[in-house]
């Protein structure tokens, strides 16, 4: 599904439509997987099923950073070279992982390759953008964006207004995490 997504939301393929609907994922519905698909919600519909005003906005703000100044512009340094570096996670399923076979898997890897197609189409590059793929982790990620060893970097990180030099983009996926807890009552007789 999230092929489909990206097929059709940045690669304006309509042939994937279907696989976007909720009768797809009835189909797709196996016991060991229970999946609805929710195709739009206005952030008021989620503050709503959220069940209170969230801490922080469910769709939050652009984050405006100020990045350093490069000596070129990164679509130009890609339409010369032909290549676009990005570092991606090997441990966040479903982001960005190795799969079975040792091959780079996740949603950060199909983004990326619709992406990457995308500039080339772009930029009128007819041999396509290579792209080279940097492991991230928990510790690096920023730093490589920020040291420009990598133009983007994909994963699980979370929209922050603190870190220098970053500039984030709009969220492509957005989850919460409910906890649910309980009183104990003491019995006082």
């Amino acid at each position: 599904m999230s092929v489909a997504f990206f097929k059709k939301d940045l690669d304006n393929q309509s042939k994937y439509q279907p696989y976007l609907t909720a009768s797809y994922a009835k189909v797709m519905n196996k016991d060991s997987l229970n999946l609805n698909l929710i195709t739009y919600l206005t952030p008021q519909q989620l503050e709503t099923a959220y069940g209170s005003f969230p801490p922080k906005p469910i769709v939050p703000p652009p984050i405006t950073a100020k990045v350093p100044k490069r000596q070129e512009i990164i679509l130009k340094e890609i339409q010369r070279t032909g290549v676009m570096k990005v570092a991606m996670r090997r441990d966040a399923t479903p982001f960005g992982y190795v799969d079975e076979t040792g091959e780079w898997s996740g949603y950060c890897e199909d983004l990326i390759d619709l992406f990457a197609e995308k500039i080339a189409q772009e930029l009128n590059i007819s041999t396509g953008v290579k792209v080279i793929e940097i492991a991230s982790n928990l510790e690096n990620r920023f730093q490589l964006v920020q040291n420009g060893i990598v133009y983007l970097e994909c994963g699980p990180n979370t929209i922050r207004d603190d870190i220098g030099g970053i500039a984030f983009s709009n969220p492509f996926f957005v989850t919460g995490t409910y906890f649910f807890g309980f009183k104990r009552h003491r019995n006082k007789s």
